[in-house]
């Protein structure tokens, strides 16, 4: 059964001590960081993510920042809502709340969801889990790689053992 995430993403983004210092120095490097870090979590599980920034009138509308990450919607809200109001109407809106899970760590809108029927989930809690999905999705990936850079077994034996080889081939081949 798939989910679908509405996540705060300012509230996570300071709820992350890396993310938070790096808004310090790059607001927008720090902004794309979690945006990144949503999509590999996208991308690991399938499931569906809406990424809700406040837009208090400097950006509205959806930002095709990471292209082709299917089911990864980035928006920024418009001047007179906030990202806790828009995900406030998009659970109440919800045919299948038990399918919604809330990521913020602001207790109302947490209340309020829990209240409406949504699940909702702590930014420290999101965090951890999508780390543990990358580390699970990324372990089979890694070792091959690890497979693929060891070569061919040729690459490996000593000139004798290589000119041998050759000679074979060439037996076989005729």
């Amino acid at each position: 059964m798939a989910l679908t995430y509405y996540i705060d993403g300012y509230n996570l983004l300071h709820s992350s001590a890396r993310l938070a210092k790096l808004a310090g120095a790059d607001f927008e490097a720090a902004r794309n960081g979690l945006v990144d870090e949503v999509a590999r979590f996208c991308i690991a599980t399938g499931e569906e993510v809406r990424l809700i920034f406040d837009g208090r009138g400097k950006r509205t509308g959806h930002v095709p920042a990471t292209p082709g990450v299917s089911g990864l919607k980035v928006t920024f809200t418009p001047h007179d809502r906030t990202a806790d109001a828009v995900i406030e109407r998009a659970v109440y809106q919800a045919s299948h709340r038990g399918r919604v899970v809330v990521v913020t760590g602001d207790r109302g809108i947490r209340d309020l969801c829990v209240g409406l029927g949504a699940l909702v989930m702590s930014p420290e809690h999101f965090f951890s889990t999508a780390h543990a999905v990358y580390q699970e999705t990324s372990a089979p990936t890694l070792a091959q790689q690890s497979v693929q850079t060891m070569g061919c077994v040729e690459d490996r034996l000593d000139e004798v053992a290589r000119d041998r080889l050759a000679a074979l081939r060439m037996r076989l081949d005729s």
